[in-house]
């Protein structure tokens, strides 16, 4: 890669990360989800990025990858638990990154920091050429240091 290429990665990755954060400030009680996406959305634009796919919302139970249609009413409750995913692009570079926001309670704070730490311990074994097993194994491990994590609708393995 020339130093270029690397500049315009950095350039997208800055901007989806304070988009991610300027975003994760407007999720909150009753707060409508198209107007959260569309305000992140304009954000991005304005700030010199594209999009590099629509902002992503996974509420509760929802696996990943949603967006609220033009039509969407949905609003953000107390006790929901909200993953956020922004990705920018410059002139083609992508930056994309996801965080996970609780509405109001601490009932998913556990599980939130096993995630963190668990993305932690991927990229301090993540390098070219590692197996993706490697990074896997350290993925569960940790996961696995926080025991058991069980929720209404969400759960956390442990080994049996």
């Amino acid at each position: 890669m020339n130093p270029e290429e690397i500049e315009k990665w950095k350039e997208a990755g800055k901007l989806a990360r304070d988009a991610l954060h300027y975003g994760k400030k407007l999720i909150q009680n009753n707060s409508k989800m198209l107007e959260v996406t569309e305000k992140i959305e304009y954000y991005v634009i304005k700030n010199g990025g594209e999009l590099a796919f629509p902002t992503n919302l996974a509420v509760n139970n929802v696996g990943a990858h949603w967006t609220p249609s033009s039509k969407s009413d949905e609003v953000f409750s107390k006790g929901d638990v909200v993953k956020l995913d922004v990705g920018v692009h410059i002139d083609g570079y992508i930056g994309d990154n996801a965080l996970t926001v609780e509405i109001g309670t601490t009932k998913y704070t556990k599980m939130i920091e096993a995630s963190r730490e668990a993305l932690n311990a991927a990229i301090d074994v993540a390098t070219a050429g590692v197996n993706v097993g490697v990074i896997g194994h350290a993925v569960q491990e940790k996961i696995e240091q926080y025991g058991s994590v069980s929720y209404t609708h969400l759960t956390l393995p442990t080994k049996a």
